[in-house]
């Protein structure tokens, strides 16, 4: 039987998966290279990684680096870490001119020299020039040198007073880090994949928001030189479903099935992209020979914050009787009338027509018409402005999936959420 479970948060679901390993490992001849963890997004990896190296199991990823040797992510922790001591020289040298400042290394050159020449340091060189001392750097380069100054300056205030996820947000904006991801990447995916990770580093640090800087950098630091990835050795194959096409192995776990996830919130106004993310998930599940693992969170840290998760739609498109595990969630929305018409994409009509699409569009029109829609501008007493993200008819009510710009994702009850539509 396939098995369901339901985890708590990502941090359970990484552990559930490390605790399943461990046990088959011991009952069957299993070694490392025998498992597959796998995903809808790279972000995703995060708390797979972090499980896996809290508990000394080798992984290996197919198509991408490591959490924590991504470039976006490896970029922000290092503006945390000048943050936390601007004197961190390869920290510092990193960031200075990312995203470009026009401080390139000729200015980087001279002051250095400068600082060396005056017995400075570079975190006291930095707060000459924001004093406006006179020095040897160019009129361009110096303003440059003190608007950086400024900007951490600034955010060492914040940190003294605030969490780390106030701090973070703070600086995203400050520097526009957003924009620059854009500017940087080669495809619209490819700039969306990279804005997902820094939310997934949003979500880490939010976790751990009460810590102090220095404290978080410490953890981080552990965790990130503590290196598990070694693709010489035996190891657990972590990688996305994009990438799983034409491989095999005896045991699978699809972790992240969530709605929102797998699938994918893009496909959600979209009948052939949803069609395109079930058979992104069929292509998972036949990757397993012998055991195959389904796994979703009761609440993920999405862009920073801890959301209900909802299981995913396709769960119910799997026979009861070949599952094992699953939470009374699933069974409920198995159970839900006429929940099985709004997400079949394809049913066959009476022999001897051929079978037909239906679009996800009509059946949602047949069951009964939401007040939201897909892609709706609305706004919360609360949350403030937000975009729909689904919306379903549940008994006389229905549920809005709402994604707020500054409260991640809400999962709202139509009739008591008195929502505003903007447009």
């Amino acid at each position: 039987p396939v098995s369901i479970y339901e985890a708590y948060s990502e941090g359970e679901e990484g552990d559930y998966v490390v605790q399943m390993i461990t046990q088959m490992m011991k009952r069957k001849n299993y070694s490392y290279r025998d498992f597959a963890v796998m995903y809808r997004t790279n972000a995703q990896s995060r708390a797979v990684e972090d499980a896996f190296i809290k508990h000394g199991i080798t992984y290996k990823l197919i198509g991408g680096v490591g959490f924590y040797k991504r470039r976006e992510v490896r970029d922000l922790i290092a503006y945390l870490r000048v943050i936390n001591n601007p004197n961190e020289s390869v920290s510092f040298e990193r960031i200075i001119n990312t995203p470009g400042r026009g401080i390139g290394a000729k200015s980087l050159e001279s002051l250095n020299r400068w600082a060396f020449e005056n017995n400075l340091t570079i975190a006291e060189a930095l707060e000459a020039i924001l004093r406006g001392t006179p020095t040897s750097l160019t009129g361009r380069a110096a303003k440059a040198f003190a608007e950086f100054a400024m900007l951490i300056h600034d955010l060492q205030t914040l940190a003294e007073h605030n969490d780390l996820t106030i701090v973070f947000d703070e600086l995203t904006s400050r520097i526009g880090y957003n924009m620059y991801l854009q500017e940087i990447s080669d495809t619209p995916d490819q700039a969306e994949e990279r804005m997902e990770n820094v939310a997934a580093l949003r979500g880490l640090i939010s976790d751990k928001k009460d810590l102090e800087l220095d404290d978080f950098l410490v953890d981080t630091a552990l965790v990130s030189e503590i290196d598990t990835l070694d693709p010489d050795k035996d190891g657990v194959t972590l990688l996305t479903l994009h990438s799983a096409k034409g491989l095999e192995f005896p045991v699978v776990f699809l972790t992240g099935l969530e709605d929102g996830l797998l699938p994918h919130s893009r496909s959600f106004s979209e009948p052939d992209a949803m069609a395109e993310e079930r058979r992104l998930l069929y292509v998972g599940l036949t990757r397993a020979k012998d055991n195959l693992f389904l796994t979703y969170c009761f609440r993920r840290s999405l862009y920073g914050e801890s959301v209900a998760g909802i299981p995913s739609r396709f769960l119910t498109d799997i026979p009861a009787d070949l599952t094992e595990g699953s939470s009374s969630r699933v069974q409920t929305m198995r159970d839900r009338a006429g929940y099985q018409a709004a997400t079949t994409w394809q049913r066959e009509t009476p022999a001897p027509a051929p079978s037909k699409i239906i679009s996800f569009e009509k059946a949602v029109r047949k069951q009964r018409e939401t007040r939201f829609k897909a892609g709706q501008r609305v706004y919360h007493s609360k949350f403030g402005e937000g975009t729909v993200i689904d919306s379903r008819p549940d008994g006389q009510d229905e549920e809005v999936q709402v994604r707020f710009k500054n409260y991640g994702m809400k999962l709202l009850a139509a009739n008591y959420a008195n929502l505003i539509v903007l447009e």
